[in-house]
């Protein structure tokens, strides 16, 4: 909050995006650096990351989905996702440490989507289902409903430019 306040009472000698890059650049290192732990948090922990962020957009009088559009802007429970999206695809492209290998082997059963599946541990789930639903092993069922187009991808840049490329 105390960056967020400083950032804000320097809105009458910079524009918007001026404060936003800011914002990305002063109060997003600090949050993200930690994001592996706080994807596994409760939800009412992460509201409270979140409430920062949409309190300086309250602030500039934006919507989440304006500075999204706008300012490529995300919200910090998308950008938690797609960092985490991240880490399962360095994973398949066997960019990450071995450790990330030995926890998510292959799929051995493929059951359609793309050719890369990755095994997601929740036919192990006896208890604590909503704890599971909020963890990195839930986000492997996302990986793996994928577009094969996507998880062939070396990079980030070369799906886009494919996916932008076909419209």
């Amino acid at each position: 909050r105390p960056k967020i306040t400083a950032i804000l009472r320097t809105r009458q000698y910079y524009t918007v995006d001026k404060l936003i890059l800011q914002f990305k650049t002063q109060v997003w290192g600090l949050v993200e650096v930690k994001m592996g732990g706080f994807f596994h948090a409760a939800s009412s922990l992460l509201d409270k990351i979140d409430a920062a962020q949409n309190h300086f957009l309250h602030e500039l009088d934006l919507s989440p989905s304006s500075a999204f559009l706008n300012f490529n802007f995300a919200p910090p429970s998308l950008r938690r996702n797609i960092g985490i999206l991240g880490l399962l695809h360095k994973r398949v492209l066997g960019k990450c440490h071995p450790t990330f290998e030995r926890l998510f082997p292959w799929e051995t059963n493929l059951s359609g989507g793309h050719t890369k599946q990755l095994y997601g541990h929740w036919c192990e789930i006896e208890a604590h289902q909503a704890i599971f639903n909020r963890s990195i092993f839930r986000m492997c069922d996302i990986y793996n409903n994928l577009p094969q187009v996507i998880v062939d991808a070396k990079s980030v840049y070369s799906v886009v430019f494919s996916i932008s490329s076909r419209r």
